[in-house]
């Protein structure tokens, strides 16, 4: 009894001398966060997201990633330089016009972001030399129904050689819910669907296979056409390791596991300006 009463007093003792914390967190700076990614076998005008990063320490749970709007962002290749201008429309910086800048397989190319209130991010990254050839990509179908269909999917692509290869390979959906008519448009939607990274900087590679299980193309409509393409992009590092890393960090499921750190390459920011040759082949399931 004696015990149990001195266990008493002294929790008693303890809540009593409990207080709220009265730490102060400590400001935390916003950052540019950048995403630029540029390729030479993009027919699309040059883009930049530009968007100011979360603060670390915050109550405030509703608060989401700021887009700048005012932000001067400049590319340039060592000789010509471009302004991106912001497109409302768009929320992104773009660039006049496709031909406003040429994209070349081995070229350097550097971006600066810049704010009227100081802030100031760059980085640099350099074009991927060659495409990658694509060896073999074959489509199994499971099951389907007028609004479904279920597939795994296997490619093989190979290595170029004499240099290193950063690869990612992307399996997406695109389909359409209207009967084609001849010479008339048509609607048409697609998702990505699954990536595959991988490099042969620590262990030489002849070929890069991949194999997607129960990829499945769905639609509340009945699909009139549907295919399954392959995209094999010949990396940068840079945009290498950031879209693995954002990948890796979208898959983390494991409560317990430590967070997955994203990569960035922009000094004094958050982001990724990385560069990339594009491939694609195509197969129709429907």
């Amino acid at each position: 009894m004696k015990k149990i009463f001195a266990l008493s007093l002294i929790a008693a003792f303890i809540s009593s001398c409990t207080k709220p914390a009265g730490i102060k967190l400590p400001d935390q700076e916003k950052k540019l966060v950048v995403t630029c990614l540029i390729s030479p076998n993009d027919s699309k005008p040059v883009t930049a997201v530009v968007r100011l990063s979360d603060p670390k320490f915050t109550s405030d749970t509703t608060h989401y990633t700021d887009e700048v709007t005012n932000a001067t962002v400049v590319m340039n290749d060592g000789t010509n330089s471009i302004i991106l201008t912001y497109k409302a429309d768009h929320n992104c910086y773009e660039s006049a016009s496709p031909s406003a800048v040429v994209i070349s397989e081995g070229k350097t190319y550097h971006l600066t972001v810049t704010t009227p209130d100081g802030k100031y991010a760059n980085a640099s990254t350099t074009v991927p030399v060659g495409l990658l050839s694509v060896k073999s990509f074959d489509v199994f179908l499971k099951d389907t129904s007028y609004n479904s269909i279920n597939y795994d999917a296997h490619a093989e692509v190979d290595d170029i050689a004499n240099q290193t290869n950063y690869v990612c390979l992307i399996y997406s959906n695109i389909f359409d819910t209207r009967s084609m008519i001849p010479g008339q448009t048509y609607d048409s939607n697609g998702y990505d669907e699954y990536s595959f990274f991988d490099s042969d900087e620590r262990i030489s590679k002849s070929s890069y296979i991949s194999t997607y299980k129960s990829g499945n193309i769905y639609s509340q409509d009945t699909m009139f056409h549907a295919f399954v393409h392959l995209n094999a992009l010949n990396c940068s590092k840079e945009f290498y390791l950031y879209q693995n890393s954002l990948q890796n960090a979208g898959n983390q499921d494991n409560p317990f596991a430590d967070p997955a750190l994203i990569y960035t390459n922009m000094v004094n920011g958050f982001g990724c300006f990385g560069a990339y040759t594009l491939k694609v082949q195509s197969k129709q399931v429907r």
